[in-house]
C-alpha cells in the first residue's frame, strides 16, 4: 500500500484507525467517509480528529454522491496550496515510528513476564520473537 499512497494526490476512504495511521504516516490529504455502522461510531470520531487538524475532509455516508465526490476531488486538484497545507497537517499527525514502538512495548512486556528486560532476552527467546 505504501507505493500506492505515494502515487496518490488524494485518498478517498473509510476512517478506520489503521487506514488513518497509514494516511497520516504518508502525509496525504484524504476525503473520509466514515463507516456509519462502526461500533460506537468510532470511524466518525476518528475522522473528526483529522478534520479538526485540517488534514482531511469528511463526507458522511448518507451524504455521499457522485456529485459530492467530484466536488471534493475538483477542489483538491484546483487548490494545490490547500491540498499541500492539508498534507502537511496530515504528516504532522503521523506516527512513523509506531511499529518500532509497538515492537519495543511487546519485547518489554515479554521481558517482564519472563523475568528479563526485553532487549536482554536469551538466544531462544530471540528466536521465538522472529515474527516481529
Amino acid at each position: 500500500m505504501a507505493e500506492q499512497y505515494k502515487k496518490a494526490s488524494l485518498i478517498i476512504c473509510r476512517a478506520g484507525a489503521t487506514t488513518l495511521a497509514e494516511i497520516t504516516a504518508c502525509g496525504k490529504m484524504a476525503v473520509l467517509i466514515p463507516y456509519p455502522h462502526a461500533t460506537h461510531n468510532h470511524q466518525e470520531h476518528n475522522a473528526r480528529i483529522l478534520e479538526s487538524a485540517q488534514a482531511a475532509e469528511i463526507i458522511l455516508d448518507k451524504d455521499v454522491s457522485g456529485a459530492r465526490l467530484a466536488q471534493s476531488i475538483a477542489t483538491a486538484m484546483e487548490q494545490p496550496e490547500k491540498r499541500l497545507a492539508m498534507e502537511n497537517n496530515s504528516y504532522a499527525l503521523g506516527k512513523r515510528d509506531a511499529t518500532e514502538k509497538a515492537l519495543q512495548l511487546c519485547l518489554d512486556l515479554l521481558g517482564k513476564s519472563c523475568g528479563r528486560q526485553g532487549r536482554n532476552a536469551s538466544k531462544d527467546e530471540e528466536n521465538a520473537l522472529l515474527c516481529f
